[in-house]
């Protein structure tokens, strides 16, 4: 066991770029002819490479995907960092759902590891597709429970609210009183500064370069696709 001293690092970073999930049209998606768990193994691979570290000294590696169903099934987080990164078969992994806290919790996580003495060295993130994993109506292998959405000793729990990101969103934006102007100028300023960031290469470094085989062509992963 490492011994805790309350320091943790982060010592590198990289992500793909972003797209949007597509489920109904799949084609738009610039991602949709991969799976996410060789594209997070590929990123870690790369940055074992990068800090030059044996891969047997990781301590553990940590997953976050909210659903974790189909290919995006992680074997308990050893699909994408162990096997598709080419680790070792010891490194311990994990993964864990926290809905869409999922990778932030993994990072936290590892970082506790780290804090405690548990580990030394942490690999941490997430990942999701959800062109090819949609959630819940759209998704014949999530199945939630009826009696939460139809029985009324579950209501005090809305669920059939809580299921829906736009309904959720409809009622936090009443609750906390946002209105639609106000939402859409956030928005559009929003997007604004990410291309303006893109432009003037605030993201050099953070996007990893990546290129993957298509059906037809190679297909360079370096800007947000619409």
């Amino acid at each position: 066991m490492a011994e805790a001293n309350g320091d943790v690092y982060i010592v590198d970073f990289r992500r793909t770029a972003f797209s949007r999930s597509r489920p109904k049209e799949p084609e738009r998606d610039v991602f949709n002819s991969i799976r996410m768990d060789e594209a997070l193994g590929l990123l870690i691979k790369r940055s074992v490479e990068r800090l030059s570290i044996n891969p047997s000294e990781v301590n553990d590696v940590i997953v976050g995907c909210a659903l974790q169903a189909d290919e995006n099934w992680l074997y308990g987080g050893r699909h994408p960092p162990v096997f598709m990164a080419g680790m070792p078969f010891d490194v311990p992994s994990m993964a864990i759902d926290r809905a869409c806290s999922s990778s932030m919790n993994a990072v936290t996580i590892g970082a506790m590891e780290i804090m405690t003495g548990n580990a030394d060295v942490v690999m941490a993130g997430g990942m999701e597709h959800m062109t090819h994993v949609p959630p819940l109506a759209d998704n014949p292998h999530i199945k939630p429970n009826l009696k939460l959405l139809l029985r009324p000793e579950y209501r005090k729990y809305d669920m059939n609210t809580s299921y829906s990101m736009g309904l959720t969103a409809e009622k936090l934006a009443s609750l906390k009183k946002i209105g639609r102007d106000e939402m859409d100028e956030f928005s559009y300023n929003s997007h604004v500064k990410a291309a303006k960031a893109q432009d003037e290469g605030f993201f050099k470094g953070e996007i990893e370069l990546c290129r993957w085989r298509s059906a037809t062509r190679w297909s360079p992963w370096t800007r947000t696709r619409a």
